[in-house]
């Protein structure tokens, strides 16, 4: 990079110890119903890509003579684009910058290289090495537009300085200081970096740069970014501690309902946790109900033995239960699906109502029969 120019990312992995880099070793859909950090070091870094489909890491940190490497380490399918596994870094506000790496890639016929004006995985430029060519390409969405080409002989064993000079809506991109495409698009105008390869691939020495007029710009832009929002949040109420409630033991992700249980203007939460049965989330059934006071935090009732583990805690879907008042007398009912039945509780005692109960079919499959609630017959 030039001398002149300021520095607004450097990372050669030396920060990262040996291994994988962190990620969901179940591949699952919990993040979107958690915050769900991984455990472990990412640095600057983020894995956009999660692949239900495959286990273990995407990403390794790996060494040769001292120094460090990024690797890809995926095998996929030759030919079938569907997810680049990829690493982001750095700031979604950067327009104008120049972005370089040093790259190795160890299989030569799939796209391997850097991503730039990133918004998403399926949202930015790529300048990418494939088949003994250097490409621009546009992605958006399921398109990817070719802005330019040029031949370039590569190998397996060699590492190679991939740049990109990105200006207002030229883009010129770059092997060892060499030019080999120039192209003008003006789809994106900033956004973030990322390293990308659909085989395994060594990345190392990844840099930001920009000039100073640049950089001025970028921090003039972020203040008043900032102050736009902080403008906005005092237009709206701000958050303010009111009671902090004991979930002892009974505690649970998300799975929580509420409602006036009592038929008075009190305010009570129902929370639910669960069990896993056969496979994954697929078969999740209510191991405990805990109705509790949000006024005085205290437990009104609780059906079923709640749980320590964390594992009925978390979960990536719905558990079958409602409040509602479905007699109208005034106090709402909580309504259940559990040991196959599915049940009217009373909101004040948490007894049952009413049960309707699943009948195994002769081909040992669930049926779920009309219900008619006025003909549902009365427990007991």
């Amino acid at each position: 990079m030039d001398d002149k120019k300021i520095l607004l990312f450097s990372n050669d992995f030396t920060d990262f110890p040996i291994g994988p880099f962190p990620y969901d070793p179940e591949h699952s859909a919990m993040g979107e119903y958690h915050y769900y950090p991984v455990k472990g070091y990412t640095g600057q870094w983020y894995d956009p890509i999660t692949d239900s489909n495959y286990r273990g890491p995407s990403w390794i940190v790996t060494e040769e003579d001292g120094k460090k490497f990024m690797e890809q380490m995926r095998v996929l399918t030759p030919g079938k684009h569907i997810s680049c596994p990829t690493l982001v870094a750095g700031d979604k506000d950067w327009e104008d910058y120049t972005v370089s790496v040093r790259m190795r890639p160890l299989y030569t016929k799939e796209p391997a290289g850097l991503l730039f004006r990133y918004q998403t995985s399926l949202m930015h430029y790529a300048f990418m090495l494939c088949d003994q060519k250097a490409c621009l390409y546009l992605v958006e969405k399921e398109k990817r537009e070719l802005l330019g080409e040029a031949n370039f002989d590569f190998n397996c064993d060699t590492f190679y300085e991939l740049k990109v000079d990105v200006k207002g809506h030229l883009m010129k991109c770059y092997v060892d200081n060499k030019l080999l495409i120039e192209a003008v698009n003006d789809r994106y105008s900033y956004g973030s970096i990322a390293i990308a390869a659909y085989m395994p691939t060594q990345f190392t020495d990844v840099k930001v740069c920009c000039d100073s007029d640049e950089y001025q710009n970028y921090i003039r832009k972020k203040q008043v970014k900032e102050k736009r929002v902080a403008d906005k949040r005092l237009k709206y109420p701000q958050p303010k501690l009111v009671k902090i409630i004991d979930l002892k033991d009974f505690g649970a992700g998300r799975q929580i309902r509420f409602g006036h249980l009592t038929g008075t203007d009190e305010w009570f939460f129902v929370m639910a946790q669960h069990q896993k049965r056969v496979y994954k989330d697929r078969y999740a059934v209510i191991n405990c109900l805990t109705a509790v006071s949000i006024e005085t935090g205290e437990v009104l009732w609780q059906i079923g033995e709640p749980s320590r583990l964390k594992d009925n805690a978390y979960l990536t879907a719905d558990l079958p239960f409602q409040v509602y008042d479905i007699d109208g007398d005034g106090a709402d009912e909580v309504i259940m699906s559990r040991n196959f039945k599915l049940m009217i509780l009373d909101g004040k005692t948490g007894k049952v109502k009413k049960a309707f109960r699943r009948r195994l079919m002769k081909t040992r499959q669930i049926s779920f029969a009309a219900l008619n609630l006025k003909n549902m017959p009365s427990t007991g």
